[in-house]
């Protein structure tokens, strides 16, 4: 049996998150076969590139009632295709030589930029080029996490998503977020997983939900699964479930996951429905 254990979207993208790396190894060293895969990071890499954005800005443009900065990233968007590259290479390390471009002001657009942005340009004495160009790709990217959120998807964020809905939500309220069709961002995501569960075929994917704003994205993975490839065991897991599942009432959960791990000792919950008991822990 293969175990696939998946960091779902979207967690802060600075590092991976350590959870599924860490227990990965533990399990190696217990001989399990076992592989981990950061969808979040996959998926931005993916948004935040020259593919990615042409599809985002060939999406029908839905201008907000007085969104006047949505119209201008709209029509700047052959700059964002065009550097778009360049802005990713940087912020990943690859590329540390391209500050000097990067740090210079009115290069590339900086719409969503606040006015401390002409202070922390141009302070040479406290701020050099590299930090200066880690600014701009920053705000680069805030430009269109700004369009994607007025344009096509409002719950879409670099670090989280849908995070009010994770938050004690009730569980009508997510399963009808979980059934609404599918967005341009979601399906990005989804791709993502399809192919990583084609090409190592997991008889066991487990997803760590260190916070609320990857819960509703993992349900989401999830369901998908469970149509897609039914036979699959999944399994939830991580500081989000010890802390917020610790005294589960609500067995709906359960139509989406085959498991879910707590901090808890073992319960088990009787499902009215199906008639089965869904074990916990």
């Amino acid at each position: 049996m293969k175990t696939l254990l998946i960091t779902p979207p979207f967690i802060t993208p600075n590092s991976p998150y350590p959870a599924t790396q860490i227990l990965t190894g533990y399990l190696i060293k217990k001989k399990i076969n076992v592989t981990q895969y950061d969808l979040s990071i996959a998926a931005l890499n993916h948004i935040f590139s020259t593919s990615g954005l042409k599809k985002i800005f060939t999406q029908k443009f839905v201008r907000s009632s007085g969104d006047n900065l949505s119209s201008s990233i709209y029509k700047s968007r052959d700059n964002y295709i065009r550097n778009i590259e360049l802005v990713m290479k940087f912020l990943n390390r690859r590329e540390t030589g391209l500050s000097g471009i990067l740090s210079e002001k009115n290069v590339f657009p900086m719409l969503t930029a606040t006015g401390i942005a002409d202070e922390f340009l141009t302070n040479d004495i406290w701020y050099g080029a590299f930090e200066r160009g880690v600014y701009i790709a920053s705000i680069f990217l805030n430009d269109i996490v700004y369009y994607i959120q007025k344009n096509i998807d409002p719950l879409f964020q670099l670090n989280k998503y849908a995070e009010k809905l994770g938050i004690f939500p009730s569980f009508s309220r997510i399963e009808k977020n979980i059934s609404l069709r599918s967005g341009l961002v979601e399906k990005i995501y989804l791709n993502l997983l399809d192919k990583k569960i084609s090409e190592y075929s997991p008889s066991i994917i487990g997803f760590t939900i260190p916070f609320p704003g990857c819960f509703i994205s993992a349900l989401k993975c999830c369901a998908f699964i469970k149509k897609k490839k039914p036979q699959i065991i999944t399994i939830l897991g991580g500081g989000f479930c010890n802390t917020e599942f610790t005294e589960l009432r609500e067995t709906g959960l359960f139509k989406y996951i085959d498991y879910l791990v707590t901090g808890t000792d073992p319960k088990i919950l009787y499902d009215s429905k199906t008639e089965k008991h869904l074990l916990f822990r």
